[in-house]
């Protein structure tokens, strides 16, 4: 706790309500680790207010169950330094675990359908509750070997992200001058034809796509 508090400014500590929020979370830690149930459950907030970086709510559960996993005693989190590589740790032990379902994930009720969680796990930007389904059915067709890295997966969202954003129905396009590449739609598996080095066709295509909305670009199947 005095830790805690030596790396605030004085105006994060001049009342008692800001002191019992950091006393109320490092409580709950140490009950965590000696096994203990208690109220309320500790959040990712609770983690950044005492500065320590890395939680989020998709990997707080494995994160709590690494501090569960220290001594009782609370001697293995006891220092910000202990806490924080216990953390890191535990963060990226579940994004490693997060990458292969990704990566295996062909489409099918015989996998596991990545979440939003999964793929901020797997240090892939961009992907939200909202895309999350799109993005999906761009990455189910691909092969494992072609989705088997954080870089790779990133590029198919990154190339998702870019279609969606140019679909904007009636809006005024905010980016008139970026438009999605003939690479970005290859890139999410879309047969292009003879429009992949023909730069009217490809217009043509962007101007299809600029004006509809999201839902009638968020599968692989309505860009096809």
């Amino acid at each position: 706790m005095n830790e805690i508090v030596g790396t605030k400014i004085t105006t994060q500590v001049d009342t008692v309500a800001e002191l019992d929020v950091l006393a109320s979370a490092v409580d709950r830690l140490f009950q965590t680790a000696a096994g203990q149930s208690f109220t309320p459950p500790l959040t990712a907030a609770d983690f950044a207010a005492i500065g320590i970086t890395g939680v989020n709510s998709s990997n707080l559960a494995a994160v709590l169950t690494a501090i569960d996993g220290s001594a009782n005693d609370g001697s293995g989190i006891d220092t910000l330094a202990e806490l924080q590589t216990l953390v890191t740790n535990a963060a990226q032990a579940f994004g490693a675990s997060a990458l292969p379902i990704i990566s295996s994930y062909d489409g099918t009720s015989g996998t596991t359908t990545p979440d939003a969680g999964h793929y901020g796990a797997a240090g892939v930007d961009g992907v939200t509750a909202g895309n999350v389904a799109a993005i999906n059915t761009a990455i189910g067709p691909l092969s494992s070997s072609a989705t088997d890295s954080a870089a790779e997966i990133q590029a198919v969202v990154d190339a998702y992200l870019a279609i969606l954003e140019e679909a904007n129905g009636n809006s005024a396009d905010a980016n008139p001058s970026a438009n999605p590449t003939s690479t970005d739609y290859q890139t999410i598996g879309v047969s292009l034809g003879s429009s992949a080095t023909n730069a009217n066709g490809l217009n043509l295509l962007n101007t299809v796509v600029g004006a509809k909305e999201d839902a009638g670009v968020d599968t692989l199947a309505e860009i096809q």
